[in-house]
């Protein structure tokens, strides 16, 4: 008979990090969400909150949990959805019943729980009670709201009156992105979308599962955590822009491009010329810091 696996909490841990969600403020200037987590049972994690700057790297807070999202308000203050449901703003904490995700929004931030919307103002006080939804994707532009609901419809408009846009075929978007021009682009899976409040049509299939998407420059950007990062050409195929850059999620802010990938962090202003940031400061950063999810019995392994 063999040996059976040792406990979880005894055998030693196999830590590993990899980028989430991030904002940048400038090229050079960026917050970050880096989560370390056990190898052998991902669900075992906690997320650091990482400020970046030229030569510099700080953890400035340390969660519980892999945090699905982050947000910097139009003032610089950071509010970061943690993976036990609750947000930290300041040193603040905002508890609330099944959050999912988070987007900037009116220069605060709209969060998306299981039942409804709830708007953070730029300050991260109290949130105010939104309309009573059920949301899973969320982007947002000012003060409009594209958003896709549990039975996959697509809905756009002012926070108040969220109304229905059509999806060409009733495709179920996985991603989506709203710009300031109003422009929406989305996933359904390998099919890339693009339209506006009075609908999406298919404008491409990717030979690939599409991850996340963007509209940057006039240009829509669209990335696999397989392939890399790829742009839609004049001609409505998909074109390989960063290969090396497999982003999980793609974000616009403060005029530049922001892919972030599990290894690295490339952010742009001319989609020429990147700079990347990689894991080997973060590394040195948490091997100063226990990690939080380790019992006293646990041993951390490399």
């Amino acid at each position: 008979m063999a040996p059976s696996a040792p406990p979880a909490r005894t055998r030693p841990r196999s830590l590993a990090l990899r980028w989430g969600p991030a904002v940048p403020l400038s090229l050079t200037e960026l917050r970050a969400l880096a989560v370390r987590f056990d190898e052998e049972a991902e669900h075992i994690a906690e997320t650091f909150v990482v400020q970046l700057s030229p030569g510099k790297l700080e953890i400035v807070d340390q969660l519980l949990g892999a945090a699905p999202a982050l947000v910097v308000a139009v003032d610089g203050t950071l509010m970061v959805l943690d993976g036990r449901d609750v947000v930290h703003v300041g040193g603040r904490k905002h508890k609330l019943a099944a959050p999912r995700t988070m987007a900037p929004y009116a220069g605060g931030a709209l969060l998306a729980a299981d039942d409804r919307l709830w708007v953070f103002p730029p300050d991260g006080g109290s949130p105010t009670r939104g309309p009573r939804r059920a949301v899973r994707v969320l982007s947002c532009a000012g003060a409009t709201v594209a958003a896709v609901s549990d039975h996959g419809d697509l809905l756009y408009g002012p926070v108040t009156d969220l109304r229905p846009v059509t999806v060409e075929a009733g495709l179920r978007i996985t991603a989506l992105a709203l710009d300031a021009d109003l422009q929406m682009v989305a996933v359904a899976g390998a099919k890339l979308l693009a339209g506006d409040a009075r609908g999406l049509r298919v404008v491409a299939q990717a030979p690939f599962e599409i991850n996340a998407v963007a509209r940057y420059r006039d240009r829509t950007l669209f990335s696999s955590r397989a392939f890399g990062l790829f742009q839609l050409d004049d001609d409505g195929r998909a074109a390989p822009l960063k290969p090396s850059l497999r982003a999980h999620t793609l974000t616009v802010n403060a005029g530049v491009l922001l892919a972030a990938s599990d290894l690295y962090l490339g952010v742009t202003d001319d989609l020429i010329d990147w700079l990347t940031r990689d894991l080997a400061a973060l590394t040195r950063a948490a091997e100063q810091r226990f990690a939080r999810f380790l019992r006293p019995e646990d041993t951390a392994g490399g």
